[in-house]
């Protein structure tokens, strides 16, 4: 499986991190239309108020130079037309005005603000100006942002923590923002590979999204997104724990989520389908993997055509399945038609997992000359200490048995 990229249980490799890909990316899209700064959260209706602006005008100095152009008997004659009278005084701006205006325009920046970098900086300046608690959407965003570059998880987990606190964490209000950062926390921690506490804390947003859909405070449509990502992130520390079987059912959730919110048949449905199969061959139930790989198949060649990689990738996996099922002639019929695919592509590290597996239902079938000949071309191929030419050995080895 891919992890929002590579994909976790791909063929009885270890625990990868699953990506998720769901109407909006790490949710910084669904984010956007909110402000920043936060002020007020109830448990019915989410209310994000900025502080009030006030518009100041002030007298140019084109006009300034405009008036000088008067002779002064115009105003003699005309007493009534004093200066004074034509441009309106404004009163001196208050401190608590122009703290209002400093807000404004620190808050704006941070929305503006395109890059990592950029977005670290204008936080800094909001950080010296805002209380804490009005902080938490600007907290989540950027938090979301490092999670999606994951390169900094502890840094991650610091905005996460602060986003929470802001949110409402520690009292019974529950709101979407809420939800998202508990899930921010839950990826931080499978980053740092605390997976115990990852559990915890989507647990916890697995349980506030419960209720947003139970009280009906939130449209389904924006709470699915988190949903998804809750419990493609509850397989992943699953998985890493060894729980792999518990983690099948957060991956069928994973797919009926995306059935109800996706276009029927679309490409991502078909992957989906794809990583729910990969999940059943890593503990070795076939007979289950095998309708979600058949429609992953169905769907990516309704898509993309017979010659396309994720088609190629389907049957290999559809090989490896037949394998299990011990129907060796049309796992090796499936085999071959995803290496036709996978060589026409130029994908030769795929290529030469598909060869390895070939030579392996050759070995079931009692071919052990073939499956030798076949193995000692690809020993050739790999380098040393690699895992690649591992797995060369250990079929060799079953060849000989």
């Amino acid at each position: 499986m891919r992890r929002a990229p590579s994909r976790v249980f791909s063929h009885l490799s270890p625990h990868p991190k699953i990506s998720f890909s769901l109407l909006s990316r790490d949710f910084i899209t669904h984010l956007s239309s909110l402000p920043t700064t936060t002020t007020t959260i109830t448990n019915q209706h989410h209310h994000y108020h900025h502080p009030s602006q006030t518009h100041l005008e002030s007298c140019t100095k084109s006009d300034a130079l405009l008036f000088s152009k008067f002779k002064t008997h115009q105003f003699q004659i005309h007493p009534s037309h004093n200066l004074n009278t034509l441009v309106d005084q404004q009163p001196p701006i208050s401190s608590r005005q122009r703290k209002i205006k400093e807000r404004s325009q620190l808050d704006e920046a941070f929305e503006s603000a395109k890059t990592t970098e950029d977005m670290v900086k204008a936080f800094k300046d909001m950080d010296a100006s805002f209380e804490e608690r009005e902080l938490g959407l600007a907290c989540l965003k950027l938090g979301l942002k490092l999670d999606q570059e994951g390169e900094d998880p502890e840094k991650t987990l610091s905005f996460a923590n602060r986003a929470l606190k802001a949110l409402g964490g520690d009292d019974n209000r529950v709101s979407l923002p809420l939800a998202m950062a508990l899930q921010l926390l839950g990826s931080a921690c499978y980053s740092l590979k605390r997976f115990n506490d990852s559990l915890g804390y989507l647990n916890r947003a697995n349980r506030v999204l419960g209720r947003l859909e139970e009280e009906g405070s939130c449209i389904l449509d924006d709470i699915r997104p988190i949903l998804h990502a809750v419990q493609l992130e509850l397989a992943n520390s699953k998985t890493a724990m060894g729980r792999r079987e518990e983690a099948l059912g957060n991956l069928r959730n994973c797919l009926e989520i995306k059935e109800m919110t996706l276009e029927k048949n679309s490409r991502e449905i078909g992957n989906a389908n794809r990583d729910l199969a990969e999940a059943y061959v890593a503990v070795l139930n076939f007979k289950e993997a095998l309708p979600f790989c058949l429609k992953a198949l169905e769907i990516h060649k309704g898509q993309l055509g017979n010659n396309s990689v994720e088609v190629a990738h389907d049957r290999r996996l559809l090989g490896v399945i037949y394998t299990g099922l011990e129907e060796h002639e049309k796992a090796l019929e499936q085999n071959q038609l995803s290496q036709k695919v996978l060589k026409n592509w130029g994908l030769s590290s795929d290529l030469l997992r598909a060869e390895i597996d070939a030579s392996n239902i050759q070995i079931a079938l009692g071919k052990y000359e073939e499956a030798i000949n076949t193995l000692m071309d690809i020993v050739q191929q790999t380098n040393k200490e690699s895992e690649d030419r591992a797995m060369v050995f250990i079929s060799m080895a079953k060849s000989f048995m």
